[in-house]
């Protein structure tokens, strides 16, 4: 029961100073840019990957490796600017 009432005292002490609405954009512009990074990805896997000459286990070894690739970064910023030309 204490930590209901503490959640919701912490809840209300962020209400009322409005650090909502800011966490709230943090979160919008963190979900934009992760759904543009998996977006990046699908689009790695269905249509680059068909194109070229598939390897066995392509898909597999494309995500092992720690390297950003150039297409993903792109997508990322291009995610980023729609977001911030629609608000």
């Amino acid at each position: 029961m204490f930590y209901v009432i503490f959640n919701v005292a912490i809840a209300l002490v962020l209400m009322e100073a409005g650090l909502v609405s800011t966490i709230q954009t943090g979160i919008t512009l963190y979900g934009v840019l992760a759904c543009a990074w998996i977006g990046a990805i699908v689009e790695d896997v269905t249509i680059c990957n068909p194109v070229t000459t598939p390897r066995p286990c392509a898909g597999i070894l494309r995500y092992q490796r720690k390297g950003v690739s150039a297409e993903e970064i792109r997508a990322v910023k291009v995610g980023a600017v729609t977001r911030a030309f629609c608000d």
